[in-house]
C-alpha cells in the first residue's frame, strides 16, 4: 500500500477482531497501543493503526507499518543453496540480538520470532517485525502466544507460560537455520 502525499510504501497488517471475544479484543487493543513507544533501528516502523472494515461479520484491525525492500530473511534462505558466510551470519543475527535485546529491556515479549519475521532493506538494516506483543507487565510471563510450531520451545508444548527465554529458544532456531538453512525441528 501506498500513505500520504509522498506515496511511501507501508504495509498494512489486518487482524479481524470479530470472532474474538471482548476481553480478547481488549488485550489486541492494549497490544497495539504499546506500539508507538517501540522505537528502534531493527525493528519494523508503526506507523498508526485504525479500524478499517466493520460489519455485522467484519471489524478489521489495520496495523500500518514501514516497508521493508529487501524482502525477510525466510526468502533469503530459500534463495541460498548454500550458508551465507560467517560475516553475513554476525551481521544478520546481531542485527537481530540488538532488536530483541531492546524488546526485551522494554519488557515486551516477541513470541512469533522466525525467519518470516525478521525483514531486511536494500541497505543492508535487518529489522524485527511481526510482533506478537505482549504487554510489559507479561515480560515475565505470557499466556497468549502466536508462535510458528518449528520456532517454538518445549515448555510450550506441556502449556507453560511463555517467557522470555522463549524467545531466546526461538532466537537459537532462527541462528541454526542461517548457520545450515535447513530448520532445527521438522
Amino acid at each position: 500500500a501506498r500513505r500520504g502525499n509522498n506515496g511511501e510504501k507501508v504495509v498494512i497488517e489486518q487482524i479481524n477482531l470479530q470472532p474474538l471475544s471482548p476481553k480478547e479484543q481488549k488485550e489486541v487493543e492494549e497490544e497495539v497501543a504499546l506500539l508507538p513507544s517501540l522505537n528502534h533501528r531493527n525493528l519494523v516502523a508503526f506507523l498508526e493503526s485504525f479500524i478499517g472494515i466493520e460489519s455485522a461479520s467484519l471489524k478489521l484491525l489495520c496495523i500500518v507499518v514501514e516497508y521493508a525492500d529487501g524482502g525477510d530473511l525466510a526468502q533469503l534462505l530459500a534463495s541460498r543453496s548454500v550458508p551465507p558466510p560467517t560475516a553475513e551470519v554476525y551481521d544478520l543475527f546481531g542485527q537481530v540480538l540488538l532488536a530483541m535485546k531492546y524488546l526485551h529491556d522494554k519488557k515486551v515479549l516477541h513470541r512469533d520470532l522466525k525467519p518470516a519475521s525478521i525483514f531486511l532493506t536494500r541497505d543492508g538494516v535487518v529489522k524485527l517485525g511481526g510482533l506478537g506483543v505482549a504487554p510489559s507487565k507479561s515480560l515475565q510471563s505470557s499466556t497468549t502466544v502466536h508462535m510458528s510450531p518449528c520456532y517454538t520451545s518445549p515448555e510450550l508444548f506441556d502449556d507453560l507460560p511463555y517467557k522470555a527465554p522463549s524467545d531466546v529458544w526461538s532466537l537459537g532456531c532462527v541462528l541454526y537455520e542461517l548457520l545450515t538453512l535447513r530448520r532445527a525441528f521438522e
